[in-house]
């Protein structure tokens, strides 16, 4: 059977692409073929070169309790991404055009599909 993966990032919540490369690892399985997007890239260049998939993503040093998660929530990771909140105001303060459908306007600001934007260098 031939196998490939396809792992796609989450706005830099890439935990869990090292989730699923380490149960691969664990079970045996090989594919012929992996993809990754952007925020996927370091976690899958850890994972060919035999390294821990983790070490990207969890900080020695870094608190990893509720309150850490809600901080990394609303204020971001400095350095890797932040709360997409002037994109959001943007949105919601734009005027409606002539010819907007009335649905996809309002969805469009308050339910808005970007919630963080990514702040790594292209280094």
């Amino acid at each position: 059977m031939r196998i490939a993966f396809a792992l796609a990032g989450l706005g830099g919540f890439n935990a869990h692409g090292a989730g699923f490369l380490a149960a691969a690892a664990k079970s045996g399985v090989k594919p012929e073929l992996v993809t990754a997007t952007s925020g996927q890239i370091m976690v899958l260049a850890d994972w060919l070169a035999g390294r821990d998939v983790r070490t990207h993503l969890i900080l020695a040093g870094r608190a990893s309790g509720p309150y850490d998660q809600l901080r990394a929530i609303l204020f971001g990771h400095p350095g890797v991404f932040r709360p997409a909140y002037r994109e959001a105001l943007t949105r919601l303060t734009s005027p409606f055009g002539l010819g907007d459908n009335p649905f996809n306007f309002f969805a469009d600001r308050l339910l808005p599909a970007q919630q963080y934007v990514p702040q790594l260098t292209d280094a």
